[in-house]
């Protein structure tokens, strides 16, 4: 509704520049907004040549936010070294949050990419295959002005994301020039797909981003000068709402009281729209109707009589449950180490399961600080729901007891539905563990949306955070809560 076609276009369309030899502007700042009012950080970039013929981009971003009352800060440098036509060549990547920092770098090496991750305490490095020609993320800022700012034109190229350390395809489309009150010129539409992030941003006859809407308006950002930067900087803007509870959960018709205790429950969810996030398995089932998604969960308690004996001797099709990741670093000595003292005597991969569960739960302060990976986690002692789980999933796989992390919802009793994350481990069966709940199995208020570990599998949820709402069918309980019926319907 604000923005509109603008029929005539300009006597000519900005050229194809082809190269970053051509580009008029070489520097831009811009505000970040969280729900279209608030000020929570900014970005700034620069471009510049490296005398070897290539250009050297830096991006440098800061977010300030409360999440649940607590201040948050977040940090991003990144530089990134690419020809002239945006082809990337090396990136580096430092990500500060909660005192803690993470690099990533990566370089072209043969006909792959070389990918190295460095935290306070590990470092692991994978190779990537990857098609030619690659570009940098940069260049999903750049490339349309590069290539022609033509609406109905359309531009695929792979890039590469330091956030996820994965190669993924980028979609741009330049739709329409358009008018509106929101920008200060008239501008190009483009509309951007890459990881499961969707974007549209607005270039102006310069080459110039104005505006750009993420998530459907839950972050937006817009080019300011310098100067209103630098005293928001200076003001140390601080987003008054909690991101967490005032807009990523789902709330519910009525309350699930008790919900450890829950075994069995019916709930409705509007709002679901990616149907690669309904998932189904042997304990929850779901179905897809007139624009809304009935999950049933059915919790089936697990017994030592049919879990499998320790050492576990699994089939080819878990080995990928077992070996480890960025995130989940299952073989290295201090994790097997610690996996194997928790562990000690057991007999069966249930009894494990259980021991690695209680004992994280127990030792990891529930804190909300940013945990890179399981062996930051260990070293630390706290993190958030993520990181008790990548900690679990390392030492259950450390013992050779298959584990993949889960991301979904969970309810929380007088709050709602809210984004979380679990285990579930192999022993004999698939079952739910979650470590931070200190729960085996988890109970049935635990929503399954995405299975696995890495930020890009994360993306999926994004778009749907802010959007759902859920009515609450029916549930039954483990054992009878006090002053509550074991069973309740509408």
């Amino acid at each position: 509704m604000y923005f509109h076609e603008r029929p005539i276009l300009p006597k000519e369309p900005p050229p194809s520049l082809q190269t970053l030899d051509h580009l008029e502007t070489r520097q831009g700042w811009h505000m970040i907004y969280f729900k279209g009012n608030e000020k929570i950080g900014f970005y700034h970039y620069t471009i510049s040549p490296t005398g070897e013929g290539n250009y050297r981009i830096k991006f440098q971003s800061l977010q300030r936010f409360k999440l649940l009352g607590i201040k948050k800060e977040i940090r991003i440098e990144e530089e990134d070294i690419v020809a002239p036509d945006m082809r990337f060549i090396a990136t580096t990547t430092r990500h500060f949050q909660d005192g803690k920092e993470q690099i990533v770098t990566g370089s072209l090496e043969g006909d792959g990419l070389r990918v190295e991750v460095v935290t306070e305490h590990h470092t692991t490095s994978k190779n990537i295959p990857v098609p030619q020609p690659l570009y940098s993320e940069a260049a999903i800022d750049f490339l349309p002005v590069l290539r022609g700012l033509i609406p109905g034109r359309e531009y695929r190229y792979q890039a590469f994301s330091p956030t996820t350390q994965s190669v993924g395809e980028v979609v741009q489309r330049v739709v329409r020039y358009e008018r509106s009150k929101l920008l200060t010129h008239d501008a190009y539409r483009v509309e951007t797909s890459f990881q499961n992030i969707n974007a549209t941003s607005w270039f102006n006859d310069r080459g110039e981003k104005d505006l750009e809407i993420l998530l459907g308006g839950l972050f937006i950002s817009e080019r300011q000068t310098e100067k209103t930067i630098k005293q928001f900087i200076l003001d140390k803007t601080l987003a008054k709402s909690d991101l967490l509870l005032d807009f990523s959960r789902v709330k519910t018709d009525r309350p699930i009281p008790s919900p450890e205790f829950v075994k069995s429950l019916a709930v409705e969810f509007y709002g679901l729209t990616d149907r690669r996030l309904i998932v189904e398995d042997s304990e929850q089932q779901a179905r897809l109707e007139d624009g809304r998604v009935l999950y049933h969960i059915q919790r089936i308690e697990p017994s030592e009589e049919e879990s499998l004996s320790l050492p576990m001797f699994t089939g080819t099709e878990m080995e990928s449950f077992l070996l480890p990741s960025f995130q989940i670093q299952s073989r290295h000595p201090d994790i097997v180490h610690q996996a194997k003292d928790i562990v000690g005597d057991a007999s069966n991969a249930l009894t494990a399961v259980q021991r690695i569960a209680l004992w994280v739960g127990d030792k990891v302060e529930d804190d909300l600080v940013e945990s890179f990976s399981a062996l930051d986690v260990l070293k630390t002692r706290k993190g958030e729901c993520q990181a008790h789980t990548f900690l679990y999933t390392a030492m259950a796989r450390a013992c050779g007891i298959p584990t993949r992390v889960i991301s979904g919802l969970v309810y929380m009793e007088g709050v709602g539905f809210l984004f979380h994350a679990w285990a579930e481990s192999f022993v004999g069966r698939w079952i739910s563990v979650d470590s931070t709940l200190k729960q085996v199995p988890a109970d049935a208020t635990h929503i399954k949306l995405v299975t696995g570990e890495s930020r890009e599998d994360l993306h999926l949820i994004v778009s749907v955070i802010g959007q759902m709402r859920a009515n609450v069918k029916e549930y039954d309980h483990w054992k009878k809560a006090e002053n509550e019926s074991n069973s309740t319907q509408p």
